[in-house]
Protein backbone atom coordinates (compact mmCIF):
# COMPACT_ATOMS: atom_id res chain seq x y z
CA UNK A 1 0.00 0.00 0.00
CA UNK A 2 1.44 3.29 -0.90
CA UNK A 3 0.87 7.15 0.93
CA UNK A 4 -2.33 7.89 -0.51
CA UNK A 5 -2.65 10.24 -3.25
CA UNK A 6 -5.35 13.12 -3.24
CA UNK A 7 -8.07 12.90 -6.08
CA UNK A 8 -6.30 15.29 -8.00
CA UNK A 9 -2.82 13.97 -7.98
CA UNK A 10 -1.19 17.16 -10.46
CA UNK A 11 -2.20 19.59 -7.51
CA UNK A 12 -0.58 17.53 -4.68
CA UNK A 13 2.84 17.55 -6.16
CA UNK A 14 2.71 14.22 -7.14
CA UNK A 15 5.10 12.23 -9.83
CA UNK A 16 6.72 8.78 -10.07
CA UNK A 17 10.45 9.23 -10.77
CA UNK A 18 12.07 5.37 -11.94
CA UNK A 19 16.13 4.97 -10.81
CA UNK A 20 17.41 3.94 -14.66
CA UNK A 21 15.77 7.55 -15.82
CA UNK A 22 17.26 10.88 -16.10
CA UNK A 23 15.13 11.94 -13.38
CA UNK A 24 16.18 9.05 -11.24
CA UNK A 25 19.96 10.12 -11.67
CA UNK A 26 19.43 13.78 -10.44
CA UNK A 27 17.76 12.64 -7.41
CA UNK A 28 20.66 10.20 -6.94
CA UNK A 29 23.18 12.64 -7.42
CA UNK A 30 25.97 11.92 -5.53
CA UNK A 31 25.18 8.37 -4.21
CA UNK A 32 27.43 5.66 -4.15
CA UNK A 33 25.47 2.85 -2.37
CA UNK A 34 23.49 0.74 -5.15
CA UNK A 35 19.68 0.78 -6.10
CA UNK A 36 18.13 -2.60 -5.17
CA UNK A 37 14.58 -4.03 -5.73
CA UNK A 38 13.13 -4.84 -1.83
CA UNK A 39 13.42 -9.24 -2.17
CA UNK A 40 9.48 -8.42 -0.20
CA UNK A 41 8.53 -7.01 -3.44
CA UNK A 42 7.77 -3.37 -1.53
CA UNK A 43 7.86 -0.43 -3.47
CA UNK A 44 10.82 1.19 -3.67
CA UNK A 45 13.97 2.22 -3.79
CA UNK A 46 16.70 -0.30 -1.20
CA UNK A 47 19.54 0.73 -0.16
CA UNK A 48 21.87 -1.34 2.02
CA UNK A 49 23.89 -3.50 2.97
CA UNK A 50 26.29 -1.00 2.83
CA UNK A 51 30.31 -1.22 2.94
CA UNK A 52 31.63 1.29 5.32
CA UNK A 53 32.15 4.88 3.50
CA UNK A 54 29.12 4.17 1.13
CA UNK A 55 26.27 6.87 1.39
CA UNK A 56 22.88 7.70 -0.49
CA UNK A 57 21.76 11.59 -0.82
CA UNK A 58 18.59 11.94 -2.48
CA UNK A 59 17.81 15.58 -3.76
CA UNK A 60 14.33 16.43 -4.31
CA UNK A 61 12.90 20.07 -5.16
CA UNK A 62 13.22 22.73 -5.56
CA UNK A 63 10.81 22.61 -8.90
CA UNK A 64 11.12 24.93 -11.64
CA UNK A 65 9.52 28.51 -11.03
CA UNK A 66 9.00 27.96 -7.61
CA UNK A 67 11.17 30.15 -4.87
CA UNK A 68 10.68 29.41 -1.55
CA UNK A 69 12.75 30.59 1.67
CA UNK A 70 13.53 28.90 4.99
CA UNK A 71 10.08 30.74 6.64
CA UNK A 72 8.10 29.16 3.86
CA UNK A 73 8.72 25.44 4.09
CA UNK A 74 6.59 23.87 6.49
CA UNK A 75 8.27 20.09 6.48
CA UNK A 76 10.10 17.84 4.73
CA UNK A 77 9.05 14.05 4.75
CA UNK A 78 9.43 10.31 3.07
CA UNK A 79 8.21 6.66 3.48
CA UNK A 80 11.02 4.60 4.55
CA UNK A 81 10.72 1.19 5.98
CA UNK A 82 14.45 0.65 8.37
CA UNK A 83 16.06 -2.16 8.50
CA UNK A 84 18.84 -1.53 10.85
CA UNK A 85 18.81 -0.10 14.40
CA UNK A 86 22.08 -0.73 15.73
CA UNK A 87 23.62 2.95 15.99
CA UNK A 88 22.85 6.44 15.38
CA UNK A 89 24.58 5.99 11.49
CA UNK A 90 22.06 3.72 10.73
CA UNK A 91 19.39 5.90 10.40
CA UNK A 92 18.60 8.66 7.79
CA UNK A 93 18.34 12.08 8.20
CA UNK A 94 17.29 14.94 6.04
CA UNK A 95 19.61 17.84 4.84
CA UNK A 96 18.14 21.44 4.10
CA UNK A 97 20.33 23.76 1.75
CA UNK A 98 19.79 27.41 1.14
CA UNK A 99 21.74 29.44 -1.66
CA UNK A 100 24.86 31.30 -1.60
CA UNK A 101 24.76 34.89 -1.22
CA UNK A 102 28.35 35.96 -1.56
CA UNK A 103 28.58 38.53 1.13
CA UNK A 104 30.99 36.32 3.16
CA UNK A 105 28.55 34.59 5.43
CA UNK A 106 28.03 31.55 3.55
CA UNK A 107 29.27 28.52 5.69
CA UNK A 108 29.75 26.41 2.87
CA UNK A 109 30.94 26.00 -0.62
CA UNK A 110 27.75 25.75 -2.27
CA UNK A 111 25.77 26.74 0.32
CA UNK A 112 24.82 29.24 2.58
CA UNK A 113 22.97 27.61 5.61
CA UNK A 114 22.46 23.51 6.21
CA UNK A 115 20.28 22.72 8.06
CA UNK A 116 20.49 19.34 9.87
CA UNK A 117 17.05 16.66 10.89
CA UNK A 118 18.45 13.66 12.70
CA UNK A 119 16.16 10.79 14.98
CA UNK A 120 16.46 11.22 18.81
CA UNK A 121 17.68 7.89 18.74
CA UNK A 122 17.48 7.55 22.51
CA UNK A 123 13.92 8.49 22.57
CA UNK A 124 12.30 7.08 19.18
CA UNK A 125 11.08 4.02 19.14
CA UNK A 126 11.66 2.40 15.29
CA UNK A 127 10.42 -1.00 14.40
CA UNK A 128 12.32 -2.65 12.37
CA UNK A 129 10.68 -3.77 8.57
CA UNK A 130 7.81 -1.27 9.40
CA UNK A 131 7.17 1.65 6.85
CA UNK A 132 6.80 4.65 8.51
CA UNK A 133 6.23 8.54 7.47
CA UNK A 134 9.27 10.52 8.96
CA UNK A 135 9.31 14.56 8.83
CA UNK A 136 10.77 17.19 10.43
CA UNK A 137 9.52 20.09 12.15
CA UNK A 138 5.27 19.63 11.26
CA UNK A 139 3.47 17.23 10.19
CA UNK A 140 2.93 16.03 6.63
CA UNK A 141 -0.89 16.53 5.17
CA UNK A 142 -1.54 13.68 3.76
CA UNK A 143 -5.18 12.56 3.64
CA UNK A 144 -6.03 9.19 5.05
CA UNK A 145 -2.50 7.71 5.17
CA UNK A 146 -2.40 5.28 8.38
CA UNK A 147 1.03 5.04 8.94
CA UNK A 148 2.98 6.03 12.09
CA UNK A 149 4.70 9.39 11.49
CA UNK A 150 8.07 10.02 13.49
CA UNK A 151 9.02 13.76 13.67
CA UNK A 152 13.33 13.99 13.55
CA UNK A 153 13.66 16.03 16.80
CA UNK A 154 17.34 16.19 16.98
CA UNK A 155 18.46 20.03 14.36
CA UNK A 156 22.31 21.20 13.90
CA UNK A 157 22.38 24.78 12.15
CA UNK A 158 25.42 25.54 10.11
CA UNK A 159 25.42 29.04 8.99
CA UNK A 160 22.94 32.18 9.35
CA UNK A 161 19.99 30.34 8.83
CA UNK A 162 18.42 33.64 8.33
CA UNK A 163 14.15 33.33 7.68
CA UNK A 164 14.22 34.94 4.40
CA UNK A 165 17.18 33.02 2.70
CA UNK A 166 16.57 30.84 -0.42
CA UNK A 167 15.99 27.30 -0.27
CA UNK A 168 18.84 25.13 -2.87
CA UNK A 169 18.46 21.80 -2.04
CA UNK A 170 16.90 19.30 -0.38
CA UNK A 171 17.82 15.67 0.43
CA UNK A 172 17.63 12.67 2.40
CA UNK A 173 20.66 10.63 3.41
CA UNK A 174 22.62 8.12 4.83
CA UNK A 175 25.88 8.55 7.04
CA UNK A 176 28.82 7.51 5.29
CA UNK A 177 30.57 6.30 8.48
CA UNK A 178 28.49 3.97 9.32
CA UNK A 179 29.91 0.29 9.73
CA UNK A 180 29.16 -2.12 6.92
CA UNK A 181 26.28 -3.95 7.18
CA UNK A 182 24.76 -0.97 9.42
CA UNK A 183 22.59 0.59 6.65
CA UNK A 184 19.17 -1.15 5.13
CA UNK A 185 16.96 1.36 4.38
CA UNK A 186 13.85 1.02 2.22
CA UNK A 187 13.02 4.41 0.71
CA UNK A 188 9.50 4.21 -1.14
CA UNK A 189 8.39 8.43 -0.84
CA UNK A 190 10.11 11.78 -0.59
CA UNK A 191 8.29 15.05 -0.30
CA UNK A 192 8.09 18.27 1.33
CA UNK A 193 5.44 20.85 1.76
CA UNK A 194 5.16 24.65 2.57
CA UNK A 195 3.32 26.77 4.75
CA UNK A 196 0.29 27.62 2.85
CA UNK A 197 -0.86 31.13 1.57
CA UNK A 198 1.97 32.13 -0.53
CA UNK A 199 2.02 34.79 -3.03
CA UNK A 200 1.95 33.80 -6.46
CA UNK A 201 1.24 35.20 -9.96
CA UNK A 202 -1.47 33.09 -10.30
CA UNK A 203 -2.95 32.99 -6.48
CA UNK A 204 -2.18 32.09 -3.40
CA UNK A 205 -1.14 28.57 -2.62
CA UNK A 206 0.59 25.91 -1.04
CA UNK A 207 3.84 24.25 -2.68
CA UNK A 208 3.78 20.64 -1.86
CA UNK A 209 5.91 17.64 -3.51
CA UNK A 210 5.18 13.84 -3.73
CA UNK A 211 7.33 11.71 -5.49
CA UNK A 212 7.00 7.76 -5.94
CA UNK A 213 10.45 5.94 -6.21
CA UNK A 214 9.74 3.35 -8.73
CA UNK A 215 12.54 1.16 -9.30
CA UNK A 216 13.28 -0.52 -12.57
Amino acid sequence: MSVTIYPNENKRGYQKVVNSTSAGTAILADTSMIVQQDLNDNEGWLFGPNVLGEKFNLYFGMGTGEVLTLNNLKCLWAQVSIGSNSSQQSLPFFHVYTKMEHDGQDAGLFYRTKITYTFDRDNTFISLGEQVIIHTDHKPDLNGETRRFLKLEDKAVTGPNNSNEELLYLALGSDSSAPDDDVLILVSHLGYESHPNLPYQDGNKTILRNIKLKYG
